[in-house]
């Protein structure tokens, strides 16, 4: 028989007696022997379980476990006190106060039948369950999902092993690995991915029914994440920089600072290569990149562990003009737009070099030139 909380404090109790009998006894030996009585303060719940079979027929669950939980649940999850049935399927549990409870039966050694839960009050007075009838559970088959986790994709769930006529019921699901719950209207056996589960992980639950038995169900996770196919290249938005403040105020998207994104502060040298890391949250595999004031194409880039990569060459940048420029960003699925200021220094155009670069090195070079004069007049006048 399964131990109980109750028994255990039991028979801690009475080893604690035991021994303080046997000290008793070592320094009285003439003491009278004391009777050991020990009494269950609180109501009593009684019940019985039997179990259903396909046809309706009801049979004693001998050796039924009650769990008895206070509500809300007392000590986590744990079961207040606990109870086995006899063999005619009754149980009681002793020793319950006052107070709301839900009473939960399952056979721990027997999955064919599954558990109950029914709530109730203890107020002054014993309490009767009902009797708790359990039916026969069906059999739980094997699922397999074929096709890919691709927007655009089908998926399609294979079982075996069902009960004959019984009827399969389909569900599938998404996660983001925090949160998930089923997908409206997805019930059939096969699911076409949409693009609004870019980045989730799919499921797929199916429940077999049939008349006389208790529903079973499985269950099947994916652990790939969905993605979407790389499109091409969206024109950009906007023809120039004229309507491009109004359209990022259209999209909800203020540009940010370039040094939130990893670059420098301060003008970008056109002749060294960049990488801007842009958060991005929408549900997208793929972004689209352009660089206004003319728009200019950067680059499809793709979506990593919710980040751009993006990467800004020295040749892209030596073809743009000194100032200030801004870098948006499309989501090929979402339509989503983020945008960051960006600046660059002026270059030369027949070296290649940044001009005030240039005239700062020069200024070093006439300082440099100009102490080695003075050095060398001392010099002459020494001699």
């Amino acid at each position: 028989m399964k131990s109980t909380p109750s028994t255990n404090r039991l028979r801690s109790l009475s080893a604690g007696l035991g021994v303080a009998l046997l000290s008793g006894a070592l320094a009285a030996s003439a003491a009278p022997a004391q009777a050991l009585v020990v009494e269950e303060t609180g109501h009593t719940i009684t019940g019985s379980v039997t179990t259903l079979d396909a046809n309706g027929v009801s049979a004693a669950a001998d050796g039924a476990f009650i769990d008895l939980y206070l509500e809300p649940y007392a000590d986590g999850d744990l079961p207040w006190d606990e109870a086995e049935s006899a063999p005619d399927g009754t149980f009681e549990v002793l020793g319950v106060e006052d107070g709301e409870y839900s009473i939960d039966v399952y056979l721990p050694d027997d999955d064919e039948f599954v558990a109950q839960s029914i709530p109730f009050t203890v107020s002054g007075a014993d309490v009767v369950i009902p009797t708790i009838e359990l039916k026969t559970a069906l059999d739980v088959g094997t699922l397999e999902v074929t096709g890919s986790s691709v927007v655009g994709k089908t998926l399609t769930v294979l079982t075996d092993g069902w009960p004959a006529g019984a009827t399969l019921h389909y569900q599938w699901g998404y996660s983001t690995g925090q949160s998930g719950g089923p997908i409206d209207g997805a019930t059939s056996a096969t699911y076409t991915i949409t693009a609004d589960h870019i980045g989730h992980m799919l499921s797929v639950f199916v429940t077999a029914t049939k008349p006389g038995f208790e529903a079973s169900q499985a269950s099947l996770f994916s652990d790939e994440v969905v993605t979407a196919p790389k499109k091409p290249a969206a024109p950009a938005p906007v023809a120039d920089s004229d309507g491009l403040a109004s359209y990022l105020v259209g999209k909800g998207s203020t540009p940010q600072p370039q040094d939130s994104v990893g670059l420098p502060s301060g003008s970008l040298n056109p002749a060294k290569g960049y990488e801007a890391s842009v958060p991005w949250l929408s549900p997208d595999s793929f972004v689209d990149v352009y660089l206004y004031s003319t728009p200019v194409f950067v680059g499809t880039f793709p979506v990593v562990d919710g980040v751009v990569q993006i990467t800004l060459s020295a040749d892209l940048l030596s073809e743009l003009a000194a100032g200030g420029h801004t870098l948006v960003v499309l989501g090929q699925s979402s339509g989503a737009v983020s945008s960051v200021t960006v600046s660059i220094a002026a270059m030369l155009a027949s070296t290649g070099v940044d001009p005030v670069a240039a005239f700062a090195a020069s200024g070093v070079f006439l300082l440099l030139g100009g102490l080695s004069l003075v050095a060398a007049r001392r010099i002459r006048s020494k001699a």
